[in-house]
């Protein structure tokens, strides 16, 4: 579980991260230990804990004020979500499937798009701990780690990590004409 406390009011909400109770350090709100499994389950605690820093400057930078639920429902995605990138990626690529089936564009194509899709709703869960971002969180910093992750994760070649990228700045682009 995890709380979020803002102006001494709580949230909580679950992480679906689980762990041995004696290996809980209350004090710290960590994992003890060396381990693998205790590396792994902190890393996607500090993960969590950034998200929710970024939220939370993010709504008193744009809106003036946050709340605990606010904070909560924007990490949650609830609300926020009907411009999600995998949202508008997906209705895309339904688009362009219409257009293949008319025989006006590539069938390659969009296998390509498909692929690039998979590849980054993995990315978003692997890195972010969620099935989908809103377009606002579509940033400089989200583009280079999702390279990396193309690039380290899955080790892909030079060439298939630019053809792959290009979809994803298109979004951004798209982002920024819609505002």
């Amino acid at each position: 579980m995890a709380r979020i406390t803002i102006d001494g009011v709580p949230k909580t909400f679950g992480t679906k991260l689980e762990i041995n109770a004696d290996n809980w350090d209350l004090k710290f709100g960590r994992v003890l230990g060396k381990s693998a499994e205790a590396l792994k389950v902190n890393k996607k605690l500090d993960n969590i804990r950034g998200r929710i820093d970024t939220i939370y400057e993010d709504m008193l930078k744009h809106e003036g004020f946050a709340t605990s639920q606010k904070v909560k429902l924007s990490f949650l995605g609830v609300g926020v979500m009907d411009d999600a990138i995998l949202k508008v990626f997906n209705d895309q690529n339904e688009q362009f499937k219409k257009l293949v089936e008319k025989e006006e564009r590539s069938e390659g194509t969009y296998n390509k798009y498909i692929t690039v899709y998979n590849h980054l709703s993995n990315f978003i869960e692997l890195r972010y701990h969620r099935d989908d971002m809103a377009f606002r969180e579509l940033n400089n910093d989200f583009i280079r780690e999702f390279d990396f992750y193309l690039r380290y994760d899955l080790q892909l070649s030079h060439n298939t990590i630019w053809v792959y990228t290009m979809p994803v700045l298109a979004l951004a682009e798209l982002a920024i004409k819609k505002g």
